[in-house]
C-alpha cells in the first residue's frame, strides 16, 4: 500500500503484520510535524488468498481501510480549519476547570466545583481529559455515575456545576458547539438520606464531649436543621432580640427565617457583638 498525502502535512503509511493463521494485520504510522503515532486497525487480510472468496475478502477489506485513513484525514483537516479559526478542541478539560475555580467561580462555591472536578477524574480516570473527548454520551455515562455514586441531590448539583463549566469552555472556543447545550440535568430519584432519631439526640446532648463548642454547634444544628456550612458563619446579628434566626442559606442562596424552640436558645451563650460568630 501507498502513502497518502494531504496538504496538512500529514502522511499515513500501512504496514503489514504477520500473524497467525495466514493472516496479517494493519497498523497505520500518522506522521504530522515531526510527530508520529501508531494505529492498529481491527482488520485482519488474508496473507496469501487462495480462492476467489478469499481475494474478494481482501478487496472489501482493503476499501475500508482506505475509507478509514480518508477519515482521519477529513478530522484532521476539519481540526486544522477549526485551530485556524481560533478554536482549541484538544484543550485539557481538567486544567480549564482548575483555571474556571481560580477565576470565575463564586468563593462561597469554590469547594463544590473542586469536589465535581474530583468526581469527573476520578470518573474518567486519567491524568488528562481533551476536551474534544466530551460527547453526548459522555454525558450520559458521567451523569450515570454521579447518580450512582453520590446521594440526594449531590448528582443533580455536582452536573449543574459541571454544564456551567461546560458553558464557559465553549464560549473559549474549546468546544465548537456546547455537548450540554440540549441535555437535561433531571434530578432524579434520590438515596434516602440517613438521619438521628429522636432518641439519638437525647443520647447525644447526654454524652461527654471534650470540645463544648462543637457539643453547642452540633445540638443546635439537629434543632434548626441547619447546615454546617451555615452554622460555621452564623453571627449573633443573624439573630434578633426576640430569638428570630434569619440566615441566607449558602447552599441554596435562599433565605431562611425561624423563630428558635427554647431548646435551642439553651444552647446559645452571652451574645457578644452583633458581628461575631455565635460559634467559634
Amino acid at each position: 500500500m501507498h502513502n497518502q498525502k494531504i496538504k496538512n502535512k500529514m502522511t499515513i503509511k500501512c504496514r503489514e503484520i504477520d500473524l497467525k493463521n495466514n493472516l496479517v494485520g494493519i497498523q497505520l504510522d500518522i506522521h504530522k510535524n515531526g510527530s508520529r503515532r501508531k494505529k492498529m486497525l481491527d482488520i485482519r487480510l488474508i496473507k496469501n488468498p487462495k480462492t476467489p472468496m478469499e481475494r474478494e475478502i481482501n478487496r472489501e477489506r482493503k476499501e475500508t481501510i482506505k475509507k478509514i485513513i480518508a477519515t482521519i484525514e477529513l478530522d484532521d483537516i476539519y481540526s486544522d480549519n477549526l485551530l485556524q479559526k481560533g478554536y482549541e478542541t484538544e484543550k485539557d478539560f481538567f486544567e480549564y476547570c482548575q483555571e474556571f475555580i481560580e477565576r470565575k467561580a463564586p468563593f462561597s462555591e469554590t469547594r463544590a466545583y473542586h469536589s465535581m472536578l474530583l468526581k469527573l477524574k476520578s470518573f474518567t480516570n486519567k491524568k488528562k481529559l481533551p476536551c474534544s473527548e466530551i460527547t453526548e454520551n459522555f454525558l450520559i455515562s458521567f451523569k450515570d455515575y454521579l447518580n450512582g455514586n453520590l446521594n440526594g441531590s449531590s448528582p443533580f448539583n455536582y452536573f449543574k456545576k459541571f454544564k456551567r463549566v461546560l458553558k464557559e469552555a465553549t464560549i473559549a472556543k474549546h468546544f465548537k458547539s456546547n455537548p450540554a447545550a440540549q441535555f437535561r440535568n433531571s434530578k432524579g430519584i434520590s438515596t434516602e438520606k440517613d438521619i438521628l432519631t429522636l432518641d439519638e439526640i437525647l443520647t447525644l446532648s447526654g454524652t461527654e464531649c471534650s470540645n463544648l463548642n462543637v457539643y453547642r454547634a452540633f445540638l443546635f444544628s439537629c434543632l434548626t436543621g441547619l447546615r454546617f456550612c451555615d452554622i460555621k458563619v452564623l453571627k449573633w446579628n443573624n439573630i434578633s432580640n426576640d430569638d428570630v434566626l434569619s440566615i441566607v442559606q449558602l447552599k441554596t442562596k435562599e433565605k431562611l427565617v425561624m423563630p428558635l424552640h427554647s431548646n435551642a436558645i439553651k444552647l446559645l451563650r452571652e451574645k457578644k457583638t452583633d458581628k461575631s460568630l455565635v460559634f467559634n
